[in-house]
């Protein structure tokens, strides 16, 4: 369920607490969960009637997915953004 996914943004003027090297240590998973987030938000902005609506959670996901598709085509590593999925865990 979509529900599942969508969560409160955090505070973006937060600060950070320190690491222990100096070095950000958020790493991948915090820089994919960041541009998951900011993909929903944005689709909630722009897209509201999908979220009004009785939108099937695969409309919602195209729209989701288009705008993280984008944000991770940025990076280096040749990300890509694949929807597929199977909710019942069984292939």
């Amino acid at each position: 369920m979509l529900a599942g996914v969508i969560t409160a943004a955090p505070d973006r003027n937060a600060p950070r607490p320190p690491t222990t090297t100096g070095v950000d240590s958020c790493g991948i998973s915090c820089k994919v969960r960041a541009a998951l987030r900011a993909a929903i938000l944005d689709a909630r902005k722009d897209d509201r009637d999908l979220f009004r609506n009785q939108t099937h959670e695969r409309a919602i996901m195209f729209h989701v997915g288009r705008r993280l598709a984008k944000a991770v085509g940025k990076w280096p590593g040749g990300w890509s953004v694949d929807l597929e999925y199977n909710r019942a865990g069984q292939e």
